[in-house]
């Protein structure tokens, strides 16, 4: 990474801080960016250690804008003096604990103000001039969403905002996968707003867009499948928009289906290919994963569900493009595993592979699973 300027290394930091601090984060700045970077994930604590070898650890984790963040240290041993720095994708310091170095420091609810790949340094104080050392747990969190104008949205949060003259549309967006069945709604939390709903995929065309659901003067878009990956935006706004009248709070919602993403449905299977083995998982949310192939008439194939974690009783359906089932198998691959062997193809065309679980949606277990397909002329 290339070195910044102290000053615009410090230019993101948006509170008076002690002046100690700041002394010791510039002495960071466009140093730390050549030490290696352990990927940090929200939800999952690390460990580490500080010491005169190592005195300091980086990390990066994928923020989107918008996101609401808290970072938690904790000293589990030693004597560690602790300091947490949290850099944005230019190597810019954005934020700091408020309070001193100690055993325990936290960055509460920080707002990202950009999607980038962030970077969070434990050092300890004096960094390599300091002497204290001991070991740590570094926990991310994402605790919610801001409802900012161009926030970036995941799935199952909600926004509250507010549409009036001055701001007669919100823009939000979100990154969808090909096969996500998605569902947006608005619903009016204060004022006479008249809500609607759109959604605009990258090419600025509107692919989705709702006035009033059935029954209410709110907006809703559900059940869309996504058809490409990519971004999208969600413009909230109110019936007639500029030239509108309504305003008022309201609370939008962005949600997906348990059927979303490749192999939810026939229309998504996921290609199977001879001889290479693909791994799925079965739970009770998804009961069946959907797969394709092309098939000649006369081939022979042979398809293996095999166990691979959890409890699953592997049932695996040969279907025709149609999704009429040809032929199925529970135990004849050994054990609880599923086999299909040497079964003749009909015609020519595309065949659809169903990995399930034994009684499917009445079923109760679940787990990992490897499908391989074999074809013979």
């Amino acid at each position: 990474m290339s070195r910044v300027s102290l000053t615009a290394c410090c230019a993101g930091v948006g509170r008076r801080l002690p002046s100690l601090l700041i002394g010791i984060a510039l002495a960071l700045c466009g140093t730390w960016g050549a030490a290696a970077q352990e990927p940090l994930r929200y939800g999952a604590a690390l460990h580490g250690q500080v010491n005169d070898t190592q005195p300091r650890s980086v990390y990066a984790f994928d923020g989107l804008r918008g996101d609401v963040i808290s970072l938690t240290m904790t000293v589990t041993s030693g004597d560690f003096e602790a300091l947490l720095l949290l850099f944005d994708g230019a190597g810019r310091l954005i934020d700091l604990p408020d309070e001193a170095p100690g055993r325990d420091v936290r960055i509460s609810s920080f707002i990202l103000p950009t999607s980038a790949v962030y970077s969070v340094v434990v050092t300890r104080f004096g960094d390599r001039l300091g002497t204290t050392s001991g070991e740590f747990a570094l926990m991310l969190e994402r605790v919610g969403v801001s409802s900012q104008q161009g926030s970036v949205l995941r799935y199952g949060d909600s926004v509250y905002n507010t549409i009036d003259d001055d701001a007669p549309r919100i823009f939000y967006s979100f990154q969808a996968a090909r096969g996500d069945i998605i569902s947006v709604q608005i619903q009016r939390a204060s004022g006479d707003l008249d809500p609607t709903l759109q959604i605009v995929n990258s090419r600025s065309e509107v692919i989705a867009e709702n006035d009033d659901r059935p029954g209410s003067t709110d907006a809703a878009i559900s059940g869309y499948t996504v058809r490409e990956d990519g971004v999208y935006v969600i413009v909230a706004s109110r019936y007639g928009e500029e030239a509108g009248e309504s305003q008022g709070a309201f609370v939008l919602t962005l949600s997906a289906g348990e059927e979303s993403g490749l192999g939810g449905s026939a229309e998504f299977a996921i290609t199977l290919e001879p001889g290479t083995p693909v791994r799925g998982s079965i739970t009770d949310t998804r009961v069946t994963q959907v797969y394709r192939f092309e098939g000649q008439v006369g081939q022979r194939v042979t398809v293996r569900m095999d166990r691979r974690g959890g409890n699953i009783d592997p049932l695996v359906v040969l279907a025709d493009v149609s999704g009429r089932e040809l032929v199925q198998d529970d135990d004849t691959g050994g054990g609880q595993n599923a086999a299909i062997i040497d079964f003749p193809l009909p015609a020519d065309g595309v065949y659809l592979v169903l990995a399930t679980r034994f009684e499917r949606d009445a079923g109760s277990t679940a787990g990992e699973y490897t499908l391989s397909l074999t074809v013979a002329n």
